[in-house]
């Protein structure tokens, strides 16, 4: 035991002063982890590869990953234990991937248990770090044949967790700042930082909306059942063809068909999912309308994702970069739905693309060129509402309000005209 020589009794607790820029530099680091957003076309270190690969068939399984010697049953005590003893389970799952390193449902459970340990640990420190780690690793598990319910269910979980957890440090270090002359420079930067933040976590509630939808409708085997690239591009063609009752490992070309979009969904409106969203529209068949609409409001929410990310920042070249893109592609739809009804939301996103558009960018263009935007999609949202032959009517309720929104823009149009 060390002697206290002093005649002061010695306290555990004291710890010499810290100086002034010691203070700042400790700061200065963690605002640099404050700002480190999951935004993979800001920062490359969120920047995943998607694994294409349809020709490993072992690996590409609906269900049940069949690799040799990890049997569904060692899967399913995995995933019982990784939630009441995370730390234990991680031993267990991290030695495993070394023997089947290509099994993406271990490193959704490796994830799974690194969050459950930081959660349940008594220190804070490292927790935005091992959230982010967290993130990664279950974010590669799906983007490696490992698409299903239960993973995108733990890796939304997950990725919420870190962007509240983040929100909060934000909110914290702002409050700090203001303390520290020195440090002020840093004020705004945070602040857009927690705008950002707010317009990510913003999409929670319909993540887990749909995730809920899609367990009730689910076979209780299905949950963890992961479908690949291969077994996609399988229903995809089936789709194409009408096959629609043809049988697959997780069920009917329909409903594999249902349950992929509903999980891109979720992906499109995630910036660090939208390598996975836009690979796999890669080998959609180019000739089907109902699958070329569908992969339009995919293309769509993660373009207006981007927007809105800029929108905060403020890049007026990427505004109008993004919404050049939106309004071309959605335009180009419309030219060839003519005549044609609206029953289900792919087919009302079109419409309802070009006036979210024209609402949200309102003042980023010239105003020759504004005022065309707002004629557009104030026709386009009048079409919805003409077309509108869902059960109940339900997109003419929400096409009124948007008419009614570019009706006050194009009334301010014409003042700043005046």
């Amino acid at each position: 035991m060390r002697q206290n020589n002093g005649n002061k009794p010695e306290n555990p607790t004291d710890q010499p002063e810290a100086k002034p820029e010691e203070i700042g530099q400790r700061l200065a680091k963690d605002i640099k982890e404050a700002m480190d957003i999951p935004l993979p076309y800001q920062n490359e270190d969120w920047l995943l590869k998607v694994n294409m690969d349809q020709s490993n068939k072992e690996k590409s399984l609906f269900g049940l990953i069949k690799k040799k010697g990890l049997a569904e049953e060692e899967l399913s005590e995995l995933r019982k234990s990784a939630a009441q003893s995370p730390g234990t389970t991680r031993s267990q799952v991290i030695k495993l991937i070394k023997q089947y390193p290509g099994n993406p449902n271990l490193y959704t459970l490796s994830a799974i248990c690194q969050s459950g340990m930081l959660m349940s640990g008594a220190s804070t420190e490292n927790i935005l770090s091992g959230l982010k780690s967290a993130t990664k690793e279950s974010a590669y598990a799906l983007f490696n044949n490992g698409i299903s319910v239960y993973n995108t269910e733990n890796f939304i979980k997950i990725y919420f967790n870190l962007l509240e957890r983040q929100k909060r440090y934000q909110t914290r270090l702002i409050s700090e700042i203001q303390q520290d002359n020195n440090l002020d420079r840093y004020k705004q930067d945070l602040i857009l930082a927690g705008r950002i933040s707010d317009q990510l976590i913003g999409e929670k509630k319909r993540s887990t909306n749909i995730i809920a939808q899609l367990k009730k409708k689910l076979k209780s085997s299905l949950y963890v059942s992961a479908f690949s690239i291969s077994e996609i591009q399988e229903a995809l063609n089936h789709f194409e063809t009408g096959n629609l009752k043809e049988k697959l490992p997780s069920g009917t070309v329909n409903e594999v068909i249902v349950y992929l979009f509903a999980i891109l969904n979720i992906f499109s409106h995630i910036p660090i999912m939208l390598p996975m969203v836009e690979s796999i529209m890669t080998i959609f068949p180019p000739n089907h309308k109902g699958l070329s609409l569908r992969k339009l409001s995919l293309k769509s929410s993660g373009l207006f994702s981007k927007l809105k990310v800029s929108l905060i920042i403020g890049d007026i070249d990427k505004i109008k970069e993004l919404a050049n893109i939106i309004y071309k592609d959605n335009c180009s739809m419309l030219s060839t739905m003519e005549g044609e009804s609206i029953c289900c939301s792919y087919e009302s996103d079109p419409y309802f693309n070009l006036g979210i558009l024209a609402e949200l960018t309102y003042g980023f263009f010239e105003p020759e060129k504004q005022s065309q935007l707002i004629a557009v999609s104030s026709r386009a949202i009048e079409a919805v509402i003409k077309k509108d032959m869902s059960k109940n009517q339900m997109f003419t309720e929400l096409a009124t309000n948007h008419s009614q929104k570019l009706l006050r823009l194009s009334e301010l149009d014409k003042q700043n005209k005046a």
